[in-house]
C-alpha cells in the first residue's frame, strides 16, 4: 500500500513539474520578440535622457465636430524632478461658458490619458512581455517591425509600436483605449520625429474621441538645447 502511494505521489510531482515547465516556457517571449523589446526600451531610455537637455514648443489644437475650437501653445522642458514642465506661450482664447467648461474637462481628461501612452512606459512594456501579451504584428525583415501589446494599461486596450530595425528607433505608435468606460473609445496615432543626433520624439499626435466628436492634434517643434 505504501509503495503504491509513493508511486502515486511521485507521479503527481512529475505532473506538477511538467505543468510548471510548460507555464514558464509559454511566458517566455520568442528571441525575435525579446530582441525588438530590448531595442524599443533602449530607444525610449536614450531619448528620455537626451531630451532632458532640450526645450521645445508644443501646440495643441482642439477640434469639435470638425471645427477648431481652441489652440494652446506651451514651452516645454524637463524639470529637476524629471517631469515635463509647461509654460503657456499662447493660452486658450475666449470667455467662459458651461459648454466651454465641459469641453475643457474632456480635453483635460483626454490629455491626461494621452500622457499615459505617449511615450510608452518601459515598465508597462516589460509587464506585457512577462504576461505573454506581446506579439509581432508586422515584420519586414531587415527594415521594420511592429509589435502589439494587449491590455497595456487597461483591460481591453491595445498599444502597437513601429520600429526601424536599421536604426533601432521607434517610428510610430497606435493606441486603442477608452476614457472611463469602453463606451468612450479613444484612438491615438503618433508619428515620431528625429533630431540631428538621432534622438526620437513624438512629433505629431492625433487623438480621437468619437463619442464626443472631439479631436486633439498635438505637434512638437523648435527643439533646441535648453538655455541656448
Amino acid at each position: 500500500m505504501n509503495g503504491k502511494r509513493s508511486k502515486f505521489l511521485f507521479s503527481l510531482v512529475l505532473v506538477c513539474l511538467s505543468f510548471s515547465f510548460v507555464s514558464t516556457a509559454s511566458a517566455q517571449a520568442p528571441p525575435a520578440v525579446q530582441e525588438r523589446i530590448a531595442a524599443i526600451k533602449q530607444s525610449l531610455a536614450k531619448s528620455k535622457q537626451t531630451l532632458q537637455q532640450y526645450e521645445w514648443i508644443e501646440t495643441t489644437t482642439v477640434i469639435l465636430k470638425g471645427e477648431q475650437k481652441a489652440q494652446i501653445m506651451d514651452k516645454c522642458y524637463y524639470g529637476m524632478d524629471g517631469k515635463v514642465q509647461k509654460v503657456p506661450v499662447l493660452p486658450p482664447q475666449g470667455g467662459s461658458s458651461k459648454k466651454k467648461e465641459e469641453l475643457q474637462d474632456y480635453v483635460k481628461s483626454a490629455i491626461a490619458l494621452l500622457q499615459k501612452y505617449v511615450p510608452p512606459d518601459p515598465t508597462m512594456i516589460q509587464r506585457c512581455v512577462d504576461l505573454g501579451k506581446v506579439s509581432i504584428q508586422k515584420m519586414v525583415p531587415g527594415a521594420s517591425a511592429t509589435l502589439a501589446f494587449s491590455d497595456f494599461l487597461l483591460p481591453g486596450d491595445n498599444l502597437s509600436i513601429a520600429l526601424d530595425l536599421v536604426k533601432n528607433n521607434i517610428t510610430g505608435s497606435n493606441v486603442n483605449t477608452y476614457l472611463d468606460t469602453q463606451k468612450d473609445p479613444v484612438t491615438v496615432n503618433v508619428g515620431f520625429g528625429s533630431l540631428l543626433d538621432g534622438t526620437t520624439y513624438p512629433a505629431n499626435i492625433v487623438l480621437n474621441l468619437p463619442s464626443k466628436k472631439l479631436q486633439l492634434e498635438v505637434q512638437t517643434s523648435g527643439y533646441r538645447k535648453a538655455g541656448s
